[in-house]
C-alpha cells in the first residue's frame, strides 16, 4: 500500500507542477503532430502495454502525443496487481503508471511545456530517479519510485531509467 501511497503523490506534484510551470513563449514550441505521426510505428503500437483501466481511445483524448512502453515481461497496474498499466488523461497533460521490474514506473508528458531545445535530464530523487526530456515539443518525465532506494538495482540504476525512455513509442493524442 504504501507503494502505491507514493506513487499517487508523486503522480499528483507531477501533473501539478506541469500545470503550474511558468512557460516561455520564445522557447516553448507547439506539439509537431507530424513528427509524432511518423514515428508512431503501428508494429511498435501494437505491442504497447495496454491501459487497464481506460478504453484504448482514451489516449486520443489528450492534447499531446502519448508515450506508452513497448515492454517485454510481466507488467503490472501495482505490485500484485493486474497485467497492464493506469492511465490518467486530463486534456494538455496524462500519467501512466505501472510496477516493472520490481519498481513502480510512471510517464508523464505536458504540451506547451517544452523548450524547442532541452537536453534529457536524469536525476537521483528521494525515492528513485527520474528522467525529464522533451519529445515532438512537448514536455516528459519518467519517474522510477521504491520505498528502499538504497537498495539499488532498478530503483536508482539510469541504465534501467534509459532502457524504459528507449521503448516509449507513440500510442495515441489527439492530433493522430
Amino acid at each position: 500500500m504504501t507503494h502505491v501511497c507514493i506513487y499517487r503523490l508523486g503522480a499528483a506534484l507531477v501533473l501539478a507542477a506541469a500545470l503550474l510551470l511558468p512557460i516561455s513563449l520564445a522557447n516553448a514550441q507547439s506539439v509537431d503532430w507530424s513528427a509524432a505521426r511518423e514515428a508512431g510505428d503501428l508494429a511498435d503500437r501494437a505491442n504497447i502495454i495496454r491501459p487497464a483501466n481506460q478504453p484504448m481511445s482514451a489516449l486520443a483524448s489528450v492534447n499531446v502525443p502519448v508515450l506508452l512502453p513497448a515492454l517485454s515481461g510481466s507488467v503490472l497496474t501495482r505490485e500484485g496487481g493486474d497485467s497492464g498499466l493506469m492511465f490518467y488523461p486530463r486534456g494538455n497533460l496524462y500519467t501512466a503508471s505501472f510496477h516493472y521490474g520490481g519498481v513502480d514506473v510512471s510517464v508523464s508528458g505536458a504540451s506547451g511545456a517544452a523548450p524547442a531545445t532541452a537536453p534529457d535530464e536524469w536525476t537521483r530523487t528521494e525515492y528513485g530517479q527520474s528522467l525529464n526530456f522533451s519529445r515532438f515539443g512537448a514536455a516528459y518525465v519518467i519517474e522510477v519510485r521504491c520505498s528502499d532506494p538504497a537498495r539499488g538495482g532498478n530503483c536508482t540504476s539510469e541504465s534501467f531509467i534509459r532502457r524504459i525512455h528507449g521503448q516509449l513509442v507513440v500510442a495515441g493524442g489527439s492530433g493522430l
